[in-house]
């Protein structure tokens, strides 16, 4: 179940980083990451001709690429309902910020979930944790606020 959550929270973290290489900064809600992942288009640029042979003019085109098209997600990930949380009715909580690293302000974002959240279920079948309380007010997350990353941190 764990793993669940966590393969969700992985497949959101590279929803985020095409996210941001259209935008330059990443989402802070799951409408503009999903708009931007399903119906988006993100530019490339393509060198026609040998860079190498000085006999012939290179030169540049610009592509425009389904965003969509770029993304490595796990097989059967849905982008349509990535802001929900496995075995709940809530949605993962996702923020992004802005934030001054090094004199350079750098977006950084959060996606998390309290472990409450995906163990409800669990608790109302009458499954306890009565050797780990803490266990619920856990979190896992991808990214931070604090650093510009986008691992779990599980990892």
């Amino acid at each position: 179940r764990s793993d669940e959550v966590k393969a969700k929270l992985e497949n959101i973290a590279e929803a985020q980083k095409a996210y941001y290489d259209v935008h330059g900064e990443y989402a802070g809600d799951f409408t503009s990451l999903k708009n931007t992942i399903l119906t988006g288009e993100r530019m490339e640029l393509m060198a026609i001709g040998d860079p190498y042979d000085t006999t012939v003019i290179m030169r540049i085109d610009t592509l425009y690429v389904p965003v969509k098209d770029k993304v490595d997600f796990d097989e059967g990930f849905d982008v349509n309902t990535m802001n929900l949380i496995p075995h709940s009715s809530d949605d993962f909580r996702i923020v992004e910020k802005k934030k001054i690293m090094n004199e350079i302000e750098v977006s950084v974002f959060e996606v998390s979930v309290r472990n409450e959240q995906w163990l409800t279920d669990l608790m109302e079948k009458g499954y306890t944790f009565d050797y780990d309380k803490s266990i619920l007010k856990d979190s896992l997350m991808v990214g931070s606020l604090s650093k510009q990353i986008s691992t779990g941190n599980w990892q």
